[in-house]
């Protein structure tokens, strides 16, 4: 039930049914503390997504009632510390305003707040929402993703709400700078990069006259600052910054005198400062300063204080640093705190920020299961604490190897004990990007990741590593060629070899002498097939389909998983069939060896499923799905009879901060 609840709360956006359904679990577990804390947490979360004040009074119960359950008593008391300002409506107050898996945060939102421009990855065109009536509109029809693929990416409505600036991927597989008029089908491009880099509109001028813009350049990591005339399309560079990974936001004040940026800063690590530039001179002046990380929000419209979120205060709160004449030097003032991880999309008229929210929510459970018919059955369903997946059994048929997104979005590797809940973090250094694979031997764990120590040098991309389960130590194996990221990674059936993708090309790699050789090579490989050793481990398993820039395959949608000889040989495709995205990116064999279970997506619905077909290939059987969310993780557990299974799904949310400009105005009515 509390599964069902938070789906309808966090995917289908349905509040009251969710309110509903989170009050009859308090109702009936009144002495599972563990499930009525966390029903109690999301009521109050609900209820705050509507407007309501009983918000408060869930979180109270929390804070008074439940000592023994510290976690949710300290997220209450936070909750709390935003909420006791919303007394009246000249008060700070947080509104929900969108929430879905349709929710797309890269967009912007109007002046007077009534419409939001995002991106529909259905189709990949550039669309518009009605915030207030929640109607969507398509604003371009030339999306498209079998071929040849075009679509929008970052968009930003004029001051008068009747033109979008946005990003485009066009046929030539080059971004544009392109300029739309709502209501029209006719785009106009403003601006071509060169190839690796792609742009952001980020501010407008008042007069609709005039755009500032940065670029990227994804392969050199150079970002620059334009200003552009939409008029003659006239160019001029304003700013330009290597060693930049991921560009920040930028500002106009209110003058339209300077420009405010963010950029890495040099004191600490994952952090940035905020800088502040003329526009007519170029002179530059770091405004904010700090170990911590400063992220630019924006100026308030028609004032001269310059908003940021900061963690200095060991949350991530709403600061404020007057920028007028003298007073910009002067040290930042709090106005609200425990906003958390935002992606700010506009301020309005009257001084409301709009903000966006991304999250992946996990689900990680265990089912009965019968290795002979396939069959799985939904009950009894043992759910697994955390949000965990890739979950992977260990020979003792208790534990589990798995990844976790810790509070700093971090993917953390852990060793989970699915019966007390118990759970060890192994190799606390590395952020674990690729799905772990368990040693012949069940000592080790190899995976793609990130050490967090070398994230300062902006030529490191990432590593494989073999993580020592006992220890949480790691080693990394340096392979000769540079690693897809999302690739996956494998053992031999010995420990004693690895196999990697480069590009196209499958690397079987000896750890002991770093002798490489390629086993095999395809333009499949181009999309970053998950690996899998067969149960005899002679052949390697990996997923394969058609290059989308292969038109004459793209149509047909087909995804392969195919076969292929450890020590090289000829290639077998052991199933076919038509998924929606393509891509098989999750399997793993049953202990008896006679059936490989895969994940995929179907169309015309779209919802993740679980096949199986014969360890020698076959048509897919369907065994199991999973409506909205996508499996990310599938492990039979050695003894046969049950399986552990992963899910998750994207959560959009779009909110509004209201009355923001009436708290700046109190907080600094000192200095007027």
């Amino acid at each position: 039930m509390l599964n069902k609840a938070i789906y309808q709360e966090e995917v289908n956006g349905n509040l009251d049914e969710a309110i509903k359904l989170f009050l009859e679990i308090v109702d009936k577990n009144s002495t599972n503390r563990a499930v009525t804390v966390e029903a109690f947490y999301h009521l109050g979360l609900t209820n705050e997504k509507l407007g309501n004040k009983k918000a408060k009074e869930y979180y109270e119960k929390i804070v008074n009632n439940f000592g023994d359950q510290p976690e949710f008593v300290r997220i209450a008391r936070e909750r709390l510390s935003v909420l006791t300002t919303g007394v009246s409506h000249k008060e700070i107050a947080l509104r929900q305003v969108w929430a879905g898996k349709d929710v797309d945060i890269l967009g912007s939102v109007s002046a007077d707040g009534e419409y939001a421009t995002y991106t529909d990855w259905n189709f990949g065109n550039l669309a518009i929402r009605n915030l207030k009536t929640g109607e969507n509109k398509p604003l371009t029809n030339e999306g498209n993703w079998k071929g040849p693929i075009q679509y929008a990416l970052f968009s930003l409505i004029s001051p008068d709400g009747k033109q979008v600036a946005y990003g485009w991927y066009n046929v030539k597989g080059i971004w544009e700078l392109r300029l739309l008029k709502i209501g029209s089908q006719t785009p106009v491009s403003l601006y071509s990069c060169v190839a690796d880099e792609y742009p952001i509109p980020e501010f407008w001028f008042a007069d609709g006259k005039k755009i500032i813009f940065c670029t990227l350049n994804e392969k050199n990591k150079i970002w620059q600052l334009s200003l552009i005339n939409i008029t003659d399309k006239e160019v001029r560079l304003l700013k330009e910054a290597g060693g930049i990974s991921s560009p920040g936001k930028v500002s106009l004040s209110p003058d339209e005198k300077y420009i405010a940026y963010e950029l890495p800063g040099p004191s600490a690590k994952n952090s940035y400062d905020i800088h502040l530039m003329s526009i007519d001179t170029k002179e530059e002046s770091v405004l904010v300063e700090n170990p911590s990380n400063d992220r630019l929000l924006g100026w308030i419209p028609g004032r001269n204080e310059l908003l940021f979120a900061s963690d200095r205060s060991n949350t991530i709160d709403i600061w404020a640093v007057n920028t007028s004449g003298e007073k910009s030097t002067e040290i930042p003032k709090r106005i609200l705190t425990n906003i958390g991880d935002i992606f700010p999309m506009g301020f309005t008229r009257d001084g409301s920020l709009y903000y966006g929210i991304n999250s992946n929510i996990f689900d990680s459970f265990i089912l009965p299961f019968d290795q002979n018919t396939g069959k799985l059955s939904n009950t009894p369903r043992t759910a697994l604490l955390g949000s965990i997946f890739d979950v992977s059994w260990l020979p003792d048929g208790e534990s589990l190897i798995c990844r976790k997104y810790s509070d700093d979005w971090i993917l953390r590797l852990l060793k989970y004990n699915s019966k007390s809940g118990e759970s060890q973090i192994l190799a606390n250094n590395l952020d674990i990007k690729g799905e772990p694979k368990i040693s012949p031997d069940s000592k080790s764990v190899l995976a793609f990741g990130y050490d967090k120590s070398s994230s300062e040098d902006i030529n490191y991309e990432g590593g494989i590593y073999s993580i020592d389960i006992k220890t949480g130590l790691p080693v990394k194996i340096k392979v000769k060629q540079k690693i897809n990221k999302n690739g996956g990674v494998e053992w031999d059936k010995d420990g004693k070899n690895i196999f990697y993708i480069n590009d196209n090309h499958l690397i079987k790699h000896n750890i002991e002498t770093a002798d490489e050789k390629i086993i095999f090579t395809n333009k499949n490989l181009f999309f970053s097939p998950a690996l899998k050793r067969s149960f005899d481990g002679r052949d390697l398993l990996f997923d394969g389909i058609a290059d989308t820039r292969d038109t004459a395959m793209l149509n047909e949608g087909e995804a392969y998983l195919l076969s292929i000889p450890e020590r090289e040989g000829e290639i077998k495709i052991l199933c076919k069939a038509i998924f929606s995205g393509g891509m098989l990116k999750r399997f793993t064999l049953t202990p008896d060896g006679k059936y490989i279970y895969f994940s995929a997506v179907t169309p015309p619905q779209e919802q993740s499923i679980l096949c199986r077909i014969p360890a020698t290939g076959g048509t897919p059987e369907k065994v199991w799905q999973s409506k909205g969310y996508r499996i990310v993780g599938i492990s039979i557990n050695p003894d046969g009879k049950s399986i552990a299974l992963s899910t998750a799904v994207n959560q959009g949310e779009i909110r509004v901060i209201e009355n923001l400009g009436r708290k700046v105005a109190e907080v600094f009515s000192d200095e007027m």
